[in-house]
C-alpha cells in the first residue's frame, strides 16, 4: 500500500499562481486551440501556395519550361533546344526489334544496319507485333545525333525520346508495319 505523507506548502498551490517552488501553477486555457489553429493556418497558407506555383508553372503554351529568351519590352517566352545534328557514330549499339507478325525482319534490318556501318548487337521481336510504324527510339539526348543518322538511313522513319524500349542499348529501332524485309 502506497505511503500517505501530510500535506506541506507546495501541496497547496493557488490556480492563478504561475510558480511556486519547484511545482507549475495551472495551464492557461485554450492553449490546445491556439496551436491546432495556428497549425490550420499554416496548411492552409502552404496548400494555397503550393497550388498558386503550380498554377503559374504550368500555365501558358503547354511546353516543357527551360530557358527563357527576351522578346521585346520584357516580355518573356519559352525556350525550344535545337534539333541535334543527323551524326553517324559507329561505336553507339544498336537494336532492332519486329514489331510485325512478318517472320525475320528484324534479322533483314539488323543486316541492313550494320552493313550501314552500326554496330547492332540485339535482333528480336518486340513484345508488340501490330505496331503501325517504325520508329528509332534512343534513351539520353547526348544519343539523339545518331538517333537522327540511323532514322535517316531507315529512309526518315521517325525519332523518339523514350526508356521504354532500350533494352542495354543506346538506340532501339522498333520496326512497324510500313516497312517489308
Amino acid at each position: 500500500m502506497a505511503h500517505k505523507y501530510e500535506p506541506d506548502s507546495f501541496d497547496a498551490v493557488r490556480d492563478d499562481a504561475p510558480r511556486v517552488g519547484a511545482h507549475r501553477g495551472a495551464k492557461p486555457r485554450g492553449r490546445v486551440w491556439r496551436n491546432l489553429s495556428v497549425a490550420a493556418v499554416g496548411v492552409v497558407v502552404l496548400t494555397a501556395g503550393g497550388w498558386y506555383v503550380v498554377q503559374q508553372s504550368t500555365s501558358g503554351t503547354g511546353t516543357v519550361a527551360g530557358p527563357v529568351t527576351a522578346n521585346g519590352a520584357g516580355s518573356f517566352q519559352p525556350w525550344d533546344p535545337p534539333e541535334a545534328t543527323a551524326e553517324h557514330d559507329p561505336d553507339i549499339t544498336v537494336t532492332v526489334l519486329n514489331g510485325t507478325t512478318q517472320t525475320g525482319l528484324a534479322a533483314a534490318v539488323g543486316d541492313e544496319l550494320v552493313a550501314d556501318g552500326w554496330n547492332v548487337v540485339t535482333e528480336s521481336t518486340a513484345s508488340d507485333t501490330d505496331i503501325e510504324r517504325t520508329v528509332v527510339y534512343y534513351g539520353h539526348l547526348s544519343s539523339e545525333g545518331a538517333a537522327r543518322a540511323l532514322a535517316e538511313d531507315l529512309g526518315g522513319v521517325e525519332v523518339q525520346l523514350a526508356t521504354y524500349y532500350l533494352y542495354g542499348s543506346a538506340l532501339t529501332v522498333v520496326v512497324g508495319n510500313d516497312r517489308t524485309g
